[in-house]
């Protein structure tokens, strides 16, 4: 038998099978054998013929999902786990540099950081809302936003500021929950920041990346999937690390590379990546703060019909909508989102 291969070498069929499925299959006997061999016996199959694709990869890891839950304890669900996480990262490209431009990807899904598109994007609310109506917490019923409102009101503070504040909507959520605390609302889009004041928020046009605030201003900072859309990651990080003081803190939630695969995929589109996910954001967070804290959320959108799914495609790729094939009925599909809290 092969010894484990380092990160970064070519994976096999064999290393596959003999390494990281024979692991697997010795660590505890109520491990699903078949339903993860199936789930390798087609990545080993697309491998060989030669046309595996980081978006079939992604089909393949929601499928190993239910089968992982289904386990005893004694399963190293790490082993696979760590498998597809190496041949996903051979198959993707490279991840943009902070501050280059992710436009849309292959198939135009997508929003990116293209100044161009996301004023576009962001110019009236009817999109967003239309993306934001589908969502639904985990499985066992947390709220990602709720955690992140929480996270805020355990740091107690007396100011505080939201970069991409949209609509006011978590900015809302946090004046409710921190009644004494000053809380200043910024976007660049002018309708999202006259629906924010039209909440009774204080909403201020803002660019993140040219923050109009001295040093030291506050003890919060909020950036509700915003990050993936600035221009220069690196230079709005640096703002928001100047405003804090010295023990504030930054509340940074995005989505991460699996975020809805299955629908794009289903489409014919690939799985969207950007310049602050979950996979990214700790090592770009970590340039800033000394202390960086991640926590994952298996989120779910469900859409009540086959028009609903396009309709959400088509918010940001109407040519992607066009793509979805039929369904019946109401449909779930996973989401991928990612808290931040740093330090």
């Amino acid at each position: 038998m092969r010894g484990r291969r380092e990160a970064g070498e070519d994976l096999t069929p064999e290393d596959l099978i003999t390494v990281e499925l024979g692991r697997a299959r010795r660590s505890d006997p109520g491990y699903d054998e078949g339903a993860v061999d199936d789930l390798l016996d087609d990545v080993v199959a697309a491998m060989r013929e030669g046309s595996l694709t980081p978006g079939q990869l992604a089909r393949w890891r929601q499928r190993l999902e239910p089968v992982t839950r289904r386990l005893r304890p004694g399963y190293d669900r790490g082993q696979v786990d760590a498998l597809l996480d190496r041949l996903h990262s051979q198959l993707a490209a490279p991840t943009p540099p902070a501050g280059a431009p992710t436009a849309p990807g292959p198939s135009g899904a997508g929003i990116g950081n293209d100044q161009e598109a996301v004023a576009q994007q962001y110019a009236r609310e009817d999109r967003l809302e239309t993306r934001r109506s589908v969502w639904r917490g985990t499985a066992d019923g947390t709220d990602p936003v709720a955690v992140a409102v929480e996270a805020l009101a355990a740091a107690a503070p007396r100011d505080l500021l939201e970069i991409g504040c949209g609509t006011g909507e978590f900015a809302s959520r946090v004046a409710a929950r921190l009644p004494g605390a000053r809380l200043v609302a910024t976007d660049q889009s002018p309708r999202m920041v006259e629906l924010a004041a039209q909440r009774g928020l204080d909403a201020r046009p803002v660019d993140a990346s040219e923050l109009p605030f001295g040093d030291d201003a506050f003890d919060a900072v909020a950036a509700m999937w915003m990050l993936y859309h600035v221009p220069d990651l690196d230079r709005t990080l640096a703002q928001v690390r100047r405003v804090l003081r010295p023990d504030g803190v930054l509340i940074a939630m995005t989505n991460g590379d699996g975020h809805l695969a299955d629908l794009l995929t289903a489409a014919g589109g690939e799985p969207i990546r950007t310049q602050f996910s979950r996979e990214n954001g700790a090592t770009t967070l970590r340039r800033h703060f000394a202390h960086v804290e991640q926590i994952d959320f298996d989120t779910r959108a469900v859409f009540p019909d086959h028009g609903a799914a396009q309709a959400y495609l088509a918010t940001f790729d109407p040519a992607l909508a066009e793509q979805l094939p039929p369904f019946a009925g109401e449909a779930e599909f996973a989401g991928a989102a990612t808290l931040f809290i740093a330090t």
